[in-house]
């Protein structure tokens, strides 16, 4: 952890790169901690208006279920290129193939864009009719899970068989108590209402179809959340652990002493890493099986 640290106190500073320096740092940071070797392969999506959806298949391709992976960077960043190693380590524990999904960021493209390729995706996956689907994704990429989780319970269609989630953003607000408290290197408070500001556009940071803090969550499939103890996320997972329960979802919090935000990406140097996403794996197999 300490060598990730250092690794990550040396990125790049969001307030006074250029987005595309942004964006292309962290993909090239996120490749340095490797992932394992497994089949890639780049997939063209029908898209909204018209305008394909990109993602990559990850692993397995005779693999008889599939997870649909949403990945993290705040609306912002990342891509299937940050999030390829991590996909590869949850596609093999899972025994599944992981279809990458490269959503539009903001600023380009404010939210619902991101919510509604997210659906887009699933709609297409169930249209392969290719066996059990579940859903997972990272901080920005949580909360898409969820929100996933309730647009396909409005719209009647057939549910996932399971939500993974880890290290959910679900305050736009930034009012979470632990993001001023812990000792996380990939968040900053400024930083985040930065990126919350540019995928909101003007819009209500309440509004229930864009966060999960706020939306209806009854009726979602069992939830698995996984989140550091020095998480500046923490407490927004504890939030939404209280929400889920509530609603009368099936929802389990693992918190991971010591660990920061999304300590997954860091699984080729991190044995921590490599340990959560083997049992989110095995997690979401479980429930692919049943």
């Amino acid at each position: 952890m300490a060598l990730v640290r250092q690794i990550l106190d040396a990125g790049i500073d969001l307030e006074t790169a250029s987005l595309e320096k942004v964006r292309r740092s962290f993909d090239r940071l996120m490749q340095l901690f490797g992932g394992l070797d497994v089949d890639t392969q780049p997939v063209e999506l029908p898209g909204v208006d018209s305008t394909p959806l990109q993602a990559e298949w990850v692993g397995d391709p005779s693999a008889s279920s599939t997870v649909l992976y949403l990945h993290g960077g705040g609306y912002v960043i990342g891509s299937p290129r940050s999030h390829r190693a991590l996909a590869s380590r949850l596609a093999t524990a899972a025994e599944a193939r992981v279809l990458l999904l490269d959503y539009r960021l903001a600023p380009e493209h404010p939210l619902p864009a991101a919510s509604d390729d997210a659906f887009t995706a699933y709609r297409w996956l169930l249209d392969q009719g290719d066996g059990p689907l579940a859903v997972a994704g990272d901080s920005a990429g949580g909360a898409l899970t969820l929100l996933l989780g309730t647009r396909v319970v409005a719209a009647d269609l057939p549910r996932p068989k399971a939500l993974a989630v880890f290290s959910p953003w679900a305050d736009f607000e930034a009012h979470t108590p632990s993001l001023l408290t812990a000792n996380d290197p990939l968040l900053d408070r400024d930083d985040l209402l930065r990126m919350a500001g540019e995928a909101l556009a003007g819009q209500s940071p309440r509004d229930p179809a864009l966060t999960p803090l706020y939306a209806d969550l009854t009726d979602l499939p069992p939830v698995l959340i996984q989140v550091g103890g020095d998480d500046g996320l923490l407490d927004d997972s504890y939030d939404l652990a209280a929400r889920l329960a509530a609603a009368g979802v099936d929802a389990t919090v693992d918190t991971w002493p010591y660990m920061i935000h999304v300590w997954h990406l860091f699984a080729g140097r991190l044995d921590e890493g490599a340990r959560a996403l083997r049992q989110a794996g095995v997690w979401l197999k479980n429930h692919l099986e049943n």
